[in-house]
């Protein structure tokens, strides 16, 4: 698998992003990754698995915290020189919980558009920043349209570059309980983690065409 980074860096995908955080207190996340072969109904959750427990998801999540300006996964003043080995799924250190399996739930293109509008909109909001209905869907759109490169469409497709057929984007929602809480290192020394355990907070959000896949975390606090 390959990390596909550097394709978030547009502004569209920014101002969605900033604008999470503002309303859901969040620590938002996004991944691109291109899989070594197309993501399908018969191998979406096994790749999803292996992309969560190999070192290219640890080193992406720390490299999207610097991007971000977060820091969370990193001890400060930190020394880029002086980086910590990466550690095995599971293993003290690890983002990842010992052992998850993965629960995924479909959405349509409809339901996906759905969903991003709600995080701006209606999601927990801890201190009452919801935007408007019209400013969401701007943000959401803009956010698609960069996203799938589709004027804005909710079920766009494009050729996939291997058949040189059509394959259409898939949407799923995964139960946000395959990495690290904040809260179960509490009386530890410094461990990373990301979900807060905020039910109607912390949210995974999986799509895929082709071989691409991208991973939309938000870790809202109450």
């Amino acid at each position: 698998m390959d990390s596909l980074l550097a394709d978030l860096n547009h502004p569209a995908i920014e101002a969605f992003l900033d604008a999470v955080d503002e309303v859901m207190n969040s620590n938002t996340l996004m991944l691109k990754v291109r899989a070594d072969v197309p993501v399908q109904p018969g191998n979406r959750a096994a790749i999803l698995s292996d992309f969560l427990r190999a070192p290219l998801f640890h080193e992406m999540m720390l490299t999207a915290d610097r991007a971000r300006g977060w820091w969370m996964f990193h001890e400060m003043p930190y020394e880029p020189t002086a980086a910590a080995p990466i550690p095995a799924a599971g293993a003290p250190g690890s983002l990842v919980r010992d052992g998850f399996r993965l629960t995924l739930s479909p959405l349509d293109g409809t339901g996906m558009a759905a969903r991003l509008r709600w995080m701006l909109t209606s999601a927990c909001s801890p201190y009452r920043r919801h935007l408007d209905e019209n400013r969401a869907r701007d943000l959401a759109g803009e956010f698609l349209r960069h996203v799938f490169d589709s004027g804005g469409g909710l079920c766009p497709v494009e050729p996939d570059r291997r058949s040189g057929t059509e394959t259409p984007w898939e949407f799923y929602t995964v139960r946000p309980d395959f990495l690290r809480g904040m809260d179960e290192h509490a009386d530890e020394p410094y461990q990373p983690a990301y979900f807060e355990g905020c039910e109607s907070a912390d949210t995974a959000t999986f799509f895929h065409q082709g071989e691409v896949f991208y991973l939309l975390l938000t870790n809202g606090a109450p």
